[in-house]
């Protein structure tokens, strides 16, 4: 029989959104023990994270390294820590880490969500896109073995591509040369009309200080995050229709993630950029997850220009009732005072698991740097997203 398009959904959430740590979960006997597992990050005098040189691996005698990042780890060798022990799946077949690249990327006219999950026993690669004047989305949905996807080790010179007929997706990664080369090409299905486009993402780690985090999660639960604004140039072709790139204009939102979590999984997420009428890129990373440690340093942070600012906790309203009315995320400290008004974008119902939106849409609001300075959000392009697994 063949499957429904909803049911490739809700096998390839079940295969990619949450990990088998929730069936094996990882503890340890007390604090004392997370020593073993962890190198414990460079902290200012207030316990805030500080930037520090990035190891050569995130792993050393079996302990991941944890903190802020001045750039990308150049090896990511998970598997040699003592908390996976060289095992990238469980028993059951379940994933106990997850690895992905993805990206949105905001044009006047279009929106488009790229990612390839790699979840060990099966992988999910999508491509959709929104069209901004007219409403109507597209969603092209891979899912099939892992053996059909690489995730780049590293993006300091490496690749991550899916490889299926009539799809297939791979970004060229060059951080060393400050970019990193998409290309895509997927024929026309009932998904879609077909795809076809050769982009540049440049990220010039000379002019642009990225997110790079490795955070201890609750129990001996961790994630590696690699974020950052990238310009963008080339062009997309879609059916008949052509959307040009122009990096003075355009951002993606470059994610990179390696993580090895539960399955119960529940967070509010934000991330936009946009260009402010000094030509600075200023954009936001924010996110609530019960999965972090009240005490635990937060991935928010936000962009302008060449510097990164560290926020602290943010708070999220949102409606999972009525999804597409406006959403707000702001702190305590006034930094961050921010409204999302979603308008495309996809939603996956679990039923009595849980659900997932992920919605594209503009950003309005203000957010203040590390050096005082106001920034205001007027009409910048991003993405959110809600989870609720379990």
């Amino acid at each position: 029989m063949a499957m429904t398009r909803r049911d490739m959904w809700k096998r390839g959430a079940a295969a990619c959104l949450g990990s088998a740590a929730a069936f094996l979960p990882a503890r340890a006997d007390g604090p004392q023990d997370y020593g073993r597992y962890f190198r414990l990050p460079a902290a200012g005098p207030s316990g805030s994270p500080v930037l520090e040189d990035a190891p050569k691996s995130i792993v050393e005698d079996g302990r991941i390294a944890t903190g802020l990042f001045k750039t990308p780890v150049r090896h990511m060798n998970l598997l040699d820590s003592r908390i996976l022990h060289g095992k990238a799946t469980c028993w059951l077949g379940l994933p106990r880490l997850l690895e992905w690249i993805g990206a949105g990327m905001a044009h006047p006219d279009w929106y488009f969500g790229f990612i390839i999950v790699d979840a060990k026993s099966a992988h999910l690669s999508v491509l959709y896109g929104y069209n901004r004047k007219t409403g109507a989305l597209f969603s092209h949905d891979s899912l099939g073995p892992s053996r059909q996807v690489r995730v780049a080790e590293s993006l300091w010179n490496d690749s991550t591509r899916v490889e299926k007929s009539g799809f297939s997706m791979s970004v060229l990664h060059r951080l060393e040369k400050g970019f990193h080369q998409v290309s895509i090409d997927i024929k026309e299905s009932a998904q879609g009309p077909p795809v076809r486009g050769n982009l540049t993402w440049h990220e010039d780690l000379e002019k642009t200080q990225p997110l790079v985090m490795m955070s201890q999660l609750d129990g001996l639960h961790f994630v590696y995050n690699h974020k950052a604004q990238m310009p963008i140039e080339g062009s997309m072709k879609i059916g008949g229709e052509e959307a040009v790139f122009d990096p003075l204009r355009d951002l993606a939102n470059l994610g990179e993630v390696r993580s090895h979590s539960g399955l119960k999984n529940h967070y509010n997420w934000f991330n936009f950029g946009g260009f402010n009428r000094e030509g600075r890129v200023v954009g936001l990373n924010a996110l609530s997850s019960r999965q972090r440690p009240e005490h635990s340093w937060t991935e928010n942070c936000m962009w302008v220009g060449d510097t990164l600012s560290m926020v602290g906790p943010v708070h999220f309203e949102v409606d999972p009732r009525n999804i597409m009315q406006p959403w707000r995320a702001y702190d305590k400290a006034g930094r961050v005072d921010v409204t999302f008004h979603p308008e495309g974008g996809k939603s996956i119902m679990l039923g009595f698991l849980g659900r997932y939106h992920q919605k594209c849409g503009c950003f309005r609001g203000t957010l203040i740097d590390d050096a005082g300075e106001h920034h205001e959000v007027t009409d910048y392009y991003g993405c959110a997203e809600s989870m609720a697994v379990f």
